[in-house]
């Protein structure tokens, strides 16, 4: 009975490994499924669309071909983009989808993974303006659900910040004179890993949960330059979609002055 158990139990164990890697995997590979989608939009948008209102001005019989009429039904625009409507994958995991463009890039002088970086948040950006730019509700919606996650992700890094900023105006210590040594941690870390007694099973999931969560964490770590470049980005754009009538106007009065020179020139 006890072997019996003991078996259930590693099974159980087993399982729950598998699920926890094929889950990582899929968060991993998914940023590289969604620049695919940036890639498109940014290329194409809803080119397709007016392409296809193009083309059945000029030959109205081709809307009753049966194929067309399945090709129109998929391409035309969606409720739902779960490319950007999905912020954690984005940001949060986007290192895969940028690791794979630094490796088709030329990396002088280490610069690979900084383009790779900027390509990213270009194609995200520019994908997401042409693929729902023309739905003003839709377009907005978006923008405040990416707002809002990233106020959210920079919760614990504000906090920490916070309680330190407390603790340095308090004591009066510096940053320097933290007591940090990570080679504690790196120590406790390896003989964590190094314990190999297969029949504790709480020592495996303990594991398990400990390995998850660093990595995790270094995916959020690395994620927030492009967080920050992202709020920034959002933030002009919000701000200038509520306010460019102004500067349309100052901009239209500058080209007619330019327009007006020119013409005594």
């Amino acid at each position: 009975m006890d072997v019996l158990l003991e078996l259930l139990i590693k099974l159980l164990s087993l399982t729950v490994i598998m699920i926890f890697l094929i889950g990582l995997l899929f968060v991993m590979l998914i940023s590289v499924v969604y620049i695919a989608g940036y890639v498109y939009d940014s290329i194409f948008g809803n080119s397709f669309i007016s392409l296809g209102h193009f083309i059945s001005g000029k030959y109205p019989k081709i809307k009753n071909i049966p194929i067309v009429v399945k090709l129109w039904r998929k391409i035309q625009p969606k409720e739902l983009y779960l490319r950007y409507e999905t912020p954690l994958f984005t940001y949060c995991f986007s290192y895969t989808a940028i690791s794979l463009l630094a490796l088709v890039l030329p990396n002088e002088n280490g610069m690979g993974i900084i383009v790779a970086s900027a390509l990213y948040l270009l194609f995200y950006f520019v994908g997401m303006a042409r693929k729902c730019g023309r739905n003003e509700q839709y377009y907005e919606k978006i923008l405040d659900n990416n707002i809002e996650f990233l106020k959210l992700s920079f919760l614990p890094l504000g906090f920490i910040i916070t309680v330190l900023g407390f603790c340095f105006t308090i004591t009066g210590m510096k940053v320097q004179e933290l007591p940090l040594d990570f080679a504690i941690i790196g120590n406790t870390y390896a003989s964590l890993m190094n314990y190999n007694d297969e029949t504790n099973t709480l020592m495996l999931f303990l594991k398990l949960i400990v390995s998850g969560g660093l990595i995790l964490i270094l995916f959020y770590v690395i994620s927030l330059p492009i967080q920050v470049i992202s709020y920034f980005v959002i933030s002009v754009i919000n701000y200038f979609r509520k306010h460019k009538a102004g500067y349309i106007g100052l901009s239209k009065k500058f080209l007619g002055i330019v327009a007006y020179f020119l013409k005594n020139i």
